[in-house]
């Protein structure tokens, strides 16, 4: 859908010169839920050698290159909620770098048991409903989503007469470091 929004799809873009980088809380969990079922109905020799190795973090944005024949950069960023505004701003950085010409960035994530009780057990779960305006909430109830952006220079939307949403005009992060 956003390839259709930005008015692209279908117009043959290069995908060699296209990148993906797509964040995400919990990735593709149905791996890791069904280690802990294996896990909770027998035991940690029942679970499949193989299987924890199978959690793929990079379905996301490999699908999606995949799909659109997409051969530039292409990244997952776990880091949490902050993880779509990581993507965004690593697209911004390609983009300004010259490793891609075009980069579909955002975030997504399915709803799971692993999100859910990770949010429960940090006591951030609302007790009744989610009420993000009131003054007197009490938490959030976790869902799924995904959001997706086309990012290119400035110049090269202008060119294709692309309806532009906003500019970039700068990104930056900040970590601390221990030592």
């Amino acid at each position: 859908m956003a390839l259709e929004d930005a008015g692209v799809e279908g117009q043959g873009i290069n995908g060699a010169t296209v990148g993906v980088c797509m964040g995400t809380t919990s990735g593709e969990p149905q791996f890791v839920e069904r280690y802990n079922d294996i896990r909770k109905a027998s035991s940690l020799d029942s679970v499949p050698a193989g299987l924890p190795l199978q959690y793929p973090c990079h379905v996301i944005p490999g699908r999606i290159a995949f799909e659109f024949g997409l051969k530039g950069p292409c990244l997952m960023i776990p880091t949490a909620c902050a993880a779509g505004n990581f993507a965004i701003g690593c697209g911004f950085d390609w983009l300004r770098s010259g490793e891609a010409d075009m980069v579909l960035a955002g975030g997504a994530d399915p709803f799971s048991r692993i999100t859910y009780m990770g949010f429960s057990r940090l006591g951030a779960i609302a007790p009744e409903r989610c009420q993000p305006f009131d003054r007197e909430r009490q938490g959030m109830i976790p869902g799924e989503g995904a959001a997706v952006l086309v990012m290119e220079p400035l110049q090269a939307a202008l060119a294709r007469g692309a309806h532009i949403y906003a500019e970039m005009l700068a990104m930056a992060s900040a970590a601390t470091r221990i030592t």
